[in-house]
């Protein structure tokens, strides 16, 4: 009703679905982890600039990280999700700040925080 039907008309019905879902999913599970993820990064000290770049490497590290995630119920599979996510995570600090990401985020602050979120 809300969707323009054009957009709409030549996708099945089960496969709108399953989107609207998958959608759904996700923007829920970001509502409850991003308040989080701030809490932590304020807790710490981390404030500024730093907080920022941190907060945001986190962030994208994790999208990145779902981007490659299949079975959800895998424990090699989530094993492999967070390692991806604490990769990805160092290396976008490591863009966001020149080639220094423990000028934004220690490693100890960095063990801290995944402990924390998980």
């Amino acid at each position: 009703e809300t969707f323009p039907s054009h957009l709409i008309s030549d996708v099945p019905q089960q496969e709108f679905e399953r989107s609207v879902l998958a959608a759904h999913d996700r923007a829920f599970e970001e509502q409850k982890y991003l308040p989080r993820l701030w809490d932590l990064i304020e807790s710490m000290g981390i404030s500024g600039k730093a907080r920022k770049k941190a907060y945001d490497a986190v962030e994208e590290g994790r999208k990145v990280a779902l981007t490659y995630m299949k079975e959800a119920s895998s424990p090699d599979e989530v094993k492999a999700f967070f390692s991806r996510w604490a990769d990805s995570t160092v290396q976008q600090l490591s863009k966001a700040t020149q080639g220094e990401p423990e000028s934004a985020l220690t490693e100890e602050q960095a063990t801290r925080l995944f402990h924390g979120l998980i």
